[in-house]
Protein backbone atom coordinates (compact mmCIF):
# COMPACT_ATOMS: atom_id res chain seq x y z
CA UNK A 1 0.00 0.00 0.00
CA UNK A 2 1.54 3.84 -0.94
CA UNK A 3 0.28 6.39 0.89
CA UNK A 4 1.69 10.06 -0.17
CA UNK A 5 0.40 13.36 2.04
CA UNK A 6 1.51 16.66 2.13
CA UNK A 7 1.46 17.51 5.59
CA UNK A 8 1.31 21.28 7.00
CA UNK A 9 2.16 23.64 9.57
CA UNK A 10 0.47 26.60 10.16
CA UNK A 11 -1.67 26.11 6.62
CA UNK A 12 1.41 25.96 5.15
CA UNK A 13 3.06 22.95 3.13
CA UNK A 14 5.92 21.59 5.44
CA UNK A 15 6.64 18.31 3.93
CA UNK A 16 5.60 15.98 1.66
CA UNK A 17 5.65 12.00 3.18
CA UNK A 18 5.69 8.80 1.02
CA UNK A 19 4.58 6.07 3.27
CA UNK A 20 4.85 2.28 1.59
CA UNK A 21 3.43 -0.38 3.84
CA UNK A 22 3.50 -4.42 3.61
CA UNK A 23 -0.44 -5.52 1.58
CA UNK A 24 -0.29 -8.49 4.19
CA UNK A 25 -0.65 -6.15 6.60
CA UNK A 26 -1.70 -3.08 5.66
CA UNK A 27 -4.88 -3.87 3.51
CA UNK A 28 -7.70 -3.25 5.99
CA UNK A 29 -6.38 0.87 5.56
CA UNK A 30 -7.71 0.87 1.69
CA UNK A 31 -9.97 2.62 2.86
CA UNK A 32 -9.63 4.85 5.52
CA UNK A 33 -9.57 9.10 4.91
CA UNK A 34 -6.11 9.94 6.13
CA UNK A 35 -7.08 14.14 5.79
CA UNK A 36 -7.18 14.03 9.16
CA UNK A 37 -6.28 10.78 10.88
CA UNK A 38 -2.96 9.50 12.16
CA UNK A 39 -1.12 6.31 10.18
CA UNK A 40 0.10 4.79 13.51
CA UNK A 41 -3.21 5.44 15.30
CA UNK A 42 -5.11 3.44 12.46
CA UNK A 43 -2.25 1.05 11.40
CA UNK A 44 -2.57 -0.41 15.19
CA UNK A 45 -6.53 -0.28 15.85
CA UNK A 46 -7.49 -1.69 12.15
CA UNK A 47 -4.21 -4.31 11.40
CA UNK A 48 -2.66 -4.76 15.06
CA UNK A 49 0.33 -3.35 13.56
CA UNK A 50 2.10 -1.14 16.74
CA UNK A 51 5.85 0.54 15.13
CA UNK A 52 7.79 0.31 17.99
CA UNK A 53 10.99 1.77 16.75
CA UNK A 54 13.28 1.70 13.67
CA UNK A 55 15.80 3.61 11.71
CA UNK A 56 16.07 6.99 10.13
CA UNK A 57 18.98 8.66 7.46
CA UNK A 58 18.12 12.32 7.78
CA UNK A 59 20.35 14.06 5.12
CA UNK A 60 20.27 17.63 2.85
CA UNK A 61 18.98 17.26 -0.81
CA UNK A 62 18.20 19.98 -3.87
CA UNK A 63 14.36 19.40 -4.21
CA UNK A 64 13.43 19.09 -8.10
CA UNK A 65 10.69 21.41 -9.71
CA UNK A 66 8.34 19.43 -8.83
CA UNK A 67 8.59 18.85 -4.86
CA UNK A 68 9.62 22.50 -4.58
CA UNK A 69 6.09 23.64 -6.35
CA UNK A 70 4.30 21.24 -3.72
CA UNK A 71 6.06 22.71 -0.89
CA UNK A 72 5.90 26.17 -2.02
CA UNK A 73 10.16 27.01 -1.95
CA UNK A 74 12.00 28.56 -4.20
CA UNK A 75 15.05 27.69 -5.87
CA UNK A 76 17.72 27.47 -3.86
CA UNK A 77 15.78 26.77 -0.65
CA UNK A 78 17.52 23.19 0.65
CA UNK A 79 15.56 20.47 1.86
CA UNK A 80 15.78 17.47 4.49
CA UNK A 81 14.98 14.32 3.37
CA UNK A 82 14.38 11.39 5.97
CA UNK A 83 14.05 7.71 4.71
CA UNK A 84 12.95 5.36 7.35
CA UNK A 85 12.10 1.56 8.66
CA UNK A 86 9.54 1.23 10.81
CA UNK A 87 9.60 -1.96 12.96
CA UNK A 88 7.51 -3.58 14.99
CA UNK A 89 10.19 -5.73 16.92
CA UNK A 90 11.96 -7.26 14.79
CA UNK A 91 9.57 -7.24 11.61
CA UNK A 92 9.36 -4.42 9.28
CA UNK A 93 6.20 -2.55 8.38
CA UNK A 94 6.63 0.56 6.76
CA UNK A 95 8.99 2.68 4.65
CA UNK A 96 8.98 6.61 4.79
CA UNK A 97 10.73 8.92 2.50
CA UNK A 98 10.05 12.24 3.79
CA UNK A 99 10.75 15.35 2.50
CA UNK A 100 11.19 18.57 4.80
CA UNK A 101 11.48 22.40 4.10
CA UNK A 102 14.70 23.18 5.56
CA UNK A 103 13.51 26.70 6.09
CA UNK A 104 10.78 25.73 8.57
CA UNK A 105 12.13 22.62 9.92
CA UNK A 106 15.64 22.03 12.69
CA UNK A 107 17.58 19.07 13.92
CA UNK A 108 19.35 19.31 17.17
CA UNK A 109 21.78 17.01 19.24
CA UNK A 110 22.74 16.76 22.15
CA UNK A 111 25.90 14.60 23.68
CA UNK A 112 27.26 13.86 26.56
CA UNK A 113 29.80 11.63 28.04
CA UNK A 114 27.00 9.85 30.15
CA UNK A 115 24.55 9.34 27.73
CA UNK A 116 25.65 9.39 24.25
CA UNK A 117 24.50 11.85 21.31
CA UNK A 118 20.72 12.37 21.32
CA UNK A 119 18.44 14.04 18.37
CA UNK A 120 15.84 16.08 18.60
CA UNK A 121 13.86 16.84 15.37
CA UNK A 122 12.13 20.11 15.44
CA UNK A 123 9.47 21.68 13.27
Amino acid sequence: MHLERLRLADAEPLAVDRVWLPERLAAPLLDVDFGRTALYTVYESRCGVHVTGGNERVRAVVPGPAERELLAIPDGVAAFAIDRLGCAGDQPVEWRQTLVRADRFGITARFSTREGYQMDISA
